[in-house]
């Protein structure tokens, strides 16, 4: 039998935690958090949910589930998210809704994105500017996101159709062309870029 949740211990509990420093999503388990790539039965590879198991993927930039089918940023997608099957069935009773109510509270004050992530969103979104700027090629503003999700570059060829020295190859040429060594400096640099358009 479920335990049920009392909202006035669950509020009190998220002050003495933000208070203390404690405070940290996921806040509290739901075992009803359901996987959306098997609920939908998709194949999007390059769908940052795809292959993770129980991931609250309406908390996660660039998935590929809404009705557009294009990735969009959690601010443009939630709307979506709430009527999803998903969603629904992640927070299938009153208790587990409320806790996922307060879970996206307390991601959004988290500031949801991370450095990677948001250099991700912002390259999706401005893929021209970077293009132009370093003079990448459409296979190299490609394999940006996969490089700065350290995706296994064994998946990274197969997924583009390409042999794994072919794919060393472009990787070799982007660092060049953007002038770093490491993953690390690539996301610093491209993060730097944009600060200063």
């Amino acid at each position: 039998m479920e335990q049920a949740l009392d909202l006035n211990t669950l509020l009190l509990r998220l002050e003495n935690d933000f208070l203390s420093g404690r405070l940290k999503v996921p806040y509290g388990s739901n075992r009803h958090v359901v996987t959306c790539w098997r609920v939908h039965n998709c194949k999007t590879k390059r769908c940052p949910a795809y292959g993770k198991e129980r991931v609250r993927c309406w908390q996660m930039v660039g998935t590929f589930c809404n009705p557009t089918k294009k990735a969009l940023a959690i601010k443009n997608k939630f709307s979506h998210c709430v009527e999803c099957t998903v969603y629904r069935q992640s927070t299938r009773t009153k208790e587990f809704r409320a806790l996922e109510a307060l879970n996206n509270i307390i991601f959004m004050l988290d500031g949801y994105e991370t450095a990677s992530v948001k250099t991700n969103r912002i390259i999706m979104q401005d893929q021209e500017r970077i293009i132009l700027e370093f003079g990448l090629t459409v296979r190299e503003i490609s394999l940006l996101p996969m490089i700065l999700n350290s995706e296994k570059r064994a998946r990274m060829a197969q997924e583009l159709g390409i042999s794994i020295n072919t794919l060393k190859t472009h990787i070799r040429h982007l660092f060049r062309k953007i002038g770093v060594p490491s993953v690390t400096e690539l996301r610093d640099k491209l993060a730097s870029g944009i600060a200063t358009q």
